[in-house]
């Protein structure tokens, strides 16, 4: 990653790219605190390449990865109490805490089942469930919407979207057809550099409204 600053103010930001442009491993260093080999990477003023700012970020982000596991036999409502204690939530608070997030996710009518069972689709949004469950300022999803059907696809979307209502959304995506439905604003990375940053209105405008055409123009081709 080579100078990449981001700010922006509630909604949900989308970092498109390709394949090994660096989006995956930016959200592991802001999700996991993975570690970083030189450089700086600093979140609400946290520095992650140290181990009290990897401490504290844990508090202000959510984090959705790629591929979520879960372990088999938890119920999808024990999958998210789970992570409500990894994230301290008082156990008072705990049922609230929870409900909400399944409420958030449209869970709640699979909060008795396994999570070794749920399709693709509801395996994403219990991951999402966890990562919201202590109310982060920041939800970063790592492609969200990759590999769902029609039906489950469209039902993420309408979860992202409530998510950027509440609080500030990353997402990466290769799907660009998901753009208008959930993005406020749009990030290109290529090879590590962002080569085009702007809201999704001006994003599409470039290419009147061909989000194939903005999308290669925004990566310089």
């Amino acid at each position: 990653m080579n100078d990449l600053s981001l700010s922006f103010t509630g909604g949900v930001l989308a970092l498109v790219g390709p394949n090994g442009a660096g989006k995956s491993t930016l959200f592991s260093c802001i999700g996991e605190g993975r570690r970083i080999h030189s450089g700086r990477i600093m979140v609400f003023g946290s520095d992650l390449s140290t181990r009290s700012g990897r401490r504290e970020i844990r508090a202000t982000v959510g984090y959705q990865p790629q591929r979520p596991q879960f372990v088999s036999n938890h119920s999808v409502r024990e999958a998210v109490e789970y992570a409500a204690w990894l994230k301290g939530i008082h156990y008072r608070s705990r049922p609230e805490s929870v409900s909400r997030a399944l409420a958030l996710t449209n869970l709640e009518d699979l909060s008795s089942s396994r999570s070794g069972r749920l399709s693709g689709g509801q395996a994403k949004r219990l991951s999402i469930a966890q990562a919201i469950v202590h109310r982060p300022d920041l939800v970063v999803l790592d492609e969200p919407t990759a590999a769902l059907d029609p039906e489950e696809r469209s039902q993420m979307l309408r979860v992202i979207a409530s998510l950027g209502d509440e609080s500030n959304v990353i997402l990466s995506t290769h799907l660009i057809d998901d753009l208008p439905d959930v993005c406020t604003d749009v990030v290109a990375l290529k090879a590590g550099t962002v080569t085009h940053i702007s809201s999704f209105a001006a994003f599409a405008a470039v290419a009147d409204g061909d989000l194939d055409s903005a999308y290669r123009r925004a990566l310089g081709r």
